[in-house]
């Protein structure tokens, strides 16, 4: 299949899981946040992170605030996602959830102020996605940066694809740049990827 082809089947997949998160309630969304965290608290791979990236979530993803929270709280390394005025992806250091912490990113996006820390220095990597599949396959916002993250990481980091279950389909469309999550969370539990 040609790249066009498989570019318009992802683009076809993001506008209807866009629709699916479109029908959550602000409620069932707060409510499924809390019950994809309660999952993640519990298990290994986040009890044993000494270095975890999260992000701040739009309002149609799942806020992890409840887990920075927690991280903060045991003292573990902790960063976010900022872009930068020229386009960059930055890994921001996160050491309070105050306001004066944070400002407004290139993209509109709250986004920590901290000093820049490498990625590589991550054991614990939360991935946002418009849409996920059983094999990690990931579709995103198209911008490419989280691909581009993923492929700069140690092999002895944990990535975990965050989203509500409405955003898991059977399949999904992907090029060979597109990188893959080894776990996903739901608030529906916590499940590793079948890679393939």
């Amino acid at each position: 299949m040609s790249c066009e082809s498989i570019q318009l089947l992802k683009r076809v997949a993001r506008g209807g899981l866009r629709e699916r998160i479109a029908e959550l309630s602000a409620t069932q969304r707060t409510t499924a946040s809390a019950a994809l965290v309660t999952h993640m608290l519990r298990t290994e791979v986040w009890q044993r992170a000494t270095g975890v990236l999260l992000f701040r979530a739009l309002d149609d993803e799942p806020s992890l605030d409840a887990l920075a929270r927690d991280a903060l709280a045991r003292g573990t390394m902790l960063a976010m996602p900022r872009i930068e005025t020229d386009g960059r992806m930055t890994l921001r250091r996160v050491e309070s959830l105050r306001e004066d912490a944070w400002d407004i990113d290139a993209c509109g996006i709250q986004s920590p102020n901290g000093v820049e820390i490498d990625a590589a220095q991550f054991d614990f990597i939360a991935v946002p996605g418009v849409g996920f599949a059983p094999d990690g396959a990931r579709v995103g916002r198209g911008k490419g940066y989280y691909d581009r993250l993923l492929a700069s990481l140690p092999n002895e980091s944990t990535t975990v694809g965050i989203a509500f279950a409405c955003q898991i389909l059977n399949r999904l469309p992907t090029e060979p740049h597109d990188a893959r999550v080894q776990w996903i969370a739901t608030e529906d539990g916590v499940f590793r990827a079948s890679l393939t």
